[in-house]
């Protein structure tokens, strides 16, 4: 099991933090507006498998 120091960690969110203060705006909308995309599709596929599969837990799981 690997091991990853507490400074390493805050230093990657630091340094992940820094980035997206970067990016400009045209880029975080387009990013926001895609991760909703994905997630629209995620829970319409999860709805949809519940029915079909007569089993509440396969949608849940995916």
């Amino acid at each position: 099991m690997d091991f990853v120091r507490h400074a390493e960690v805050l230093q990657a969110m630091v340094d992940v933090g820094e980035h997206k203060v970067r990016i400009n705006r045209v880029q975080m909308l387009i990013r926001g507006f895609l991760t909703g995309a994905i997630l629209a599709f995620a829970t319409t596929l999860a709805y949809t498998a519940a029915p079909q599969t007569f089993s509440s837990k396969l949608g849940t799981r995916l």
